[in-house]
């Protein structure tokens, strides 16, 4: 993709092809979670399908790490190239990687040799502690290749190679995962080695991407990778909302767990862990949406094409109220085929049902958060994407949860998470429109 494209092309035209690309390799990336869950459940069995839903917040805190300076790192990399700054994309790149490399040493360490203590305070007990202890070690040894940096490739324009790029290791994945779990008999452990197996590939694209290739806008080297004090501080605090949203998200997820095994015990977890696979493939169009955008609000932001920025932001809140509606009528409709085919257990396929029509209900609002924060972090506003990601956890959705939690109810822990989805893009709103460029 061109520079120009970004700046010239048709905007409706351009928010297509970025966004849809995109989703299709958010897509084919969440099937890594789709495909364990599927494989778990059925080939291993409910307690081993809690156990990666209890796991959840670790693999998701990782994420928010490898979000951080990949998001941090592909505002600025845009932003260089739109003000035709070549050489200080180049070293943006080069520290994203110094940065990666000691980010993961410290979380492999750290996790490995903290291990019991942290999986007793995610909510691990009973039958589930085996399944955990193969499943979490696994990936947290695997740290290192967890990451591609996709988003930075399409901070470059290079959504193709993006795609590629995502599609070799779910397909791999898909094939792995059966033959771990049922030919090789390896149970849980089988599914962490073939997502390792799997992300392998990834890290080995990106490496030939950044270092290889010669049609790479901002091809490295080995010298490229040290630490820039400047950068490094601008892509941290760019990418720093990200992080404290999956923090946050971490956060909730390992208090909502703790509340339904209260609630409904092991099986409750279960139906939990099937059903953020379900909602996290739903929701990946606005991370595609919001990734979509970011090199358009970036490249216009920085070549000062404030009114391209603001129509941008305007189609993708649009196209995320018109999907919300569009996934809420399925999840209202197709529920139960949904759980039945990923399990067979009638307790985990009741909870997981009622479930997912009760959070639907706030899906049509579900991307207002991702896209605010797409706008203020690819314009580098770090303070306000800040506010936006603790205001919204710390002063909503934690609240809430907390206060349905005190009712031991299933039911309502999920009616929580509506209203607080509904409160938190009310703020999201509100924060843009103030903000606004």
């Amino acid at each position: 993709m061109t520079e120009n494209r970004l700046g010239k092309q048709p905007l409706k035209s351009l928010l297509l092809t970025l966004c849809t690309q995109t989703t299709f390799s958010l897509i084919l990336y969440s099937m890594y979670g789709l495909t364990d869950a599927f494989y778990v459940s059925r080939g291993v069995g409910g307690y081993a399908s809690a156990a990666v839903g209890v796991f959840s917040p670790v693999t998701v805190l990782i994420g928010g790490i490898t979000t951080t300076v990949g998001t941090g790192t592909g505002s600025v990399l845009s932003r260089k190239l739109g003000a035709k700054e070549q050489d200080k994309a180049a070293d943006a790149v080069g520290c994203m990687f110094f940065l990666w490399i000691v980010c993961a040493g410290l979380i492999t360490f750290v996790g490995l040799s903290l291990f019991e203590p942290l999986i007793r305070l995610l909510g691990a007990a009973g039958q589930i502690l085996p399944y955990i202890r193969d499943y979490g070690k696994i990936l947290l040894a695997g740290t290192l290749i967890s990451t591609g940096f996709s988003g930075v490739m399409r901070a470059n324009g290079d959504i193709s190679y993006s795609t590629l790029q995502w599609s070799l290791p779910v397909l791999l994945n898909m094939v792995l995962d059966p033959i771990f779990i049922y030919v090789f008999h390896m149970g849980i452990s089988g599914a962490a080695l073939a997502t390792l197996a799997s992300q392998m590939v990834s890290m080995l694209t990106s490496l030939y991407y950044f270092f290889i290739r010669k049609k790479t806008p901002c091809r490295i080297s080995i010298r490229h990778i040290r630490f820039h004090r400047a950068l490094a501080g601008e892509i941290i605090s760019v990418g720093l909302p990200s992080f404290l949203n999956n923090l946050g998200s971490s956060l909730i997820i390992t208090v909502f767990n703790h509340m339904l095994r209260a609630a409904g015990g092991p099986m409750a977890l279960g139906a939990y862990a099937i059903l953020s696979r379900i909602t996290s493939v739903l929701f990946t169009p606005f991370t595609g949406i919001m990734q979509g955008i970011q090199p358009i609000i970036g490249y216009n932001y920085g070549d000062r094409n404030y009114k391209r920025v603001r129509d941008t932001v305007r189609c993708a809140f649009q196209a995320d109220f018109v999907y919300g509606l569009a996934i809420t009528l399925f999840s209202l409709a197709g529920a139960g085929l949904v759980f039945r085919l990923f399990t067979s257990q009638e307790e985990i396929r009741m909870i997981g049902m009622q479930a997912l029509r009760i959070l639907s209900l706030s899906f049509c609002v579900k991307g207002f958060v991702q896209t605010a924060a797409a706008y203020f972090q690819s314009t580098g506003n770090a303070r306000t994407a800040f506010l936006l990601s603790v205001g919204s956890i710390c002063f909503i959705q934690l609240p809430v949860l907390l206060a349905a939690g005190f009712l031991g109810n299933i039911t309502f822990l999920f009616t929580a998470c509506v209203v607080s989805d509904l409160a938190a893009a009310a703020w999201a709103v509100r924060i843009y429109q103030k903000n606004k460029l």
